[in-house]
């Protein structure tokens, strides 16, 4: 099995940071209908101030059987709980475990994504 996810880092000057996890790896126009059609996330976009960047992060999980899935919000509830069960001991994260492996990354700013740029 292995398990495809985003992670999205939307983050400002201000100390504002929010985060979540999509399964699949989104592009840029992901994000933009994110943006355009889904609300809970065009909150968290209007929430941060104008300097604010969208920090985006593709991996894949290795795990046991063949085949491949999207990440789902149980294996985001789980990789979670395993974030915070190590958050006291090491500071590792899950996407730090030698079965994760990093795929791709790109940055998006509050001027990149205005009027369709």
């Amino acid at each position: 099995m292995s398990i495809v996810f985003t992670e999205v880092r939307i983050e400002d000057r201000g100390g504002v940071e929010l985060s979540f996890m999509e399964g699949g790896c989104l592009d840029e126009l992901d994000i933009r209908e994110l943006l355009k059609h889904d609300q809970p996330f065009r909150d968290m976009w209007d929430a941060v101030g104008s300097d604010a960047r969208i920090a985006v992060q593709q991996y894949r999980f290795r795990g046991g059987k063949q085949g491949e899935e999207l990440g789902d919000e149980s294996h985001f509830a789980l990789m979670r709980a395993y974030d915070r069960a190590l958050s006291d001991a090491d500071g590792s994260t899950f996407v730090e475990r030698d079965d994760v492996d990093w795929l791709d990354d790109f940055e998006l700013t509050k001027d990149d994504l205005a009027d369709g740029k």
